[in-house]
């Protein structure tokens, strides 16, 4: 393991702490990587922040007076207003080579030489062969935090393109040139299964939300959004007839909420429900063996 995996190790390992994020910060310093360890220290003080926005516990009686106060909003805002500038100008001259540095760690199944960043992070997006693999993942605390992803790509399974048998059919002028009847289906390398990138992204950076785009939950009777539990036989259904489905290795990982039966869980709503499913993707890609680690 190199020291830099270390470091990620530890960052994983507590994500909602600043202090590996911070130490990992000085280590790049004397690495010579000080911009890289700049926009770490820049979006751990604007996380903080945006989170404390109450007032200084010094204003309690005999605390600050109202025009300390008001000096001490000023200078908060004005330290908010640098650390943006800052953010940006970091991301627009380096994002795109932090955010392919991720984006090959975490898709080992798709990366190649063709990789490509289009335009500053977090508006920009990593294509390969034209195919969009990772789209406005923004960093949060100087990783990339959100990851929009589909169900099949993260946890994988059955390749929909050739139905899990691994080989497609071929056309006349195939068979009429080449005597063979079927090719290797060029998706899932002809294995018939594609591999989940959710482990190599949850081993790759901290990853505080996962969003999905081809699943919502359902609105029941009740007002409650459910999600409900599919079976093996069902996941190889057509997408719109699962789109309130989870794949059960997944759905045993929800909390919260409650159960409804053994196949349902429901939520007051739709924030609550997508939330619920943000969690069980990052613990099911946690308790899985990733391909590749960032190194």
């Amino acid at each position: 393991m190199t020291e830099a995996s270390a470091f990620l190790k530890a960052i994983l390992a507590t994500p909602d702490d600043d202090l590996p994020r911070l130490v990992y910060a000085d280590w790049l310093d004397e690495h010579s990587h000080p911009e890289r360890a700049e926009f770490i220290r820049v979006q751990c003080e604007l996380s903080r922040l945006t989170i404390e926005n109450e007032t200084p516990r010094e204003i309690e009686p005999g605390g600050l007076t109202p025009t300390e106060l008001n000096h001490w909003w000023a200078e908060r805002a004005t330290r908010g207003v640098y650390l943006r500038e800052r953010e940006w100008r970091l991301l627009d001259q380096h994002g795109p080579d932090w955010y392919l540095g991720f984006a090959v760690a975490s898709h080992p199944e798709v990366g190649c030489a063709t990789w490509s960043v289009e335009g500053p992070q977090p508006k920009g997006w990593i294509v390969c062969h034209g195919v969009t693999c990772v789209q406005h993942e923004p960093f949060s605390r100087g990783f990339v935090g959100r990851f929009t992803t589909q169900i099949r790509q993260w946890v994988g399974g059955s390749c929909d393109r050739c139905g899990g048998e691994g080989d497609l059919p071929a056309s006349e002028a195939v068979i009429e040139r080449t005597g063979a009847y079927t090719f290797a289906c060029g998706r899932c390398s002809g294995q018939g299964h594609i591999r989940g990138v959710g482990p190599a992204v949850v081993a790759s950076a901290p990853i505080e939300r996962v969003d999905v785009s081809d699943r919502e939950p359902m609105v029941n009777e009740d007002d409650d959004w459910v999600w409900y539990c599919l079976t093996a036989e069902a996941e190889g259904e057509r997408a719109e007839n699962i789109i309130h489905g989870l794949p059960e290795r997944v759905f045993r990982h929800l909390k919260g909420g409650w159960q409804l039966t053994t196949h349902g869980r429901r939520y007051d709503t739709e924030a609550d429900a997508r939330k619920a499913l943000s969690n069980a993707l990052i613990v099911w890609a946690m308790s899985e063996p990733p391909a590749r680690l960032l190194g």
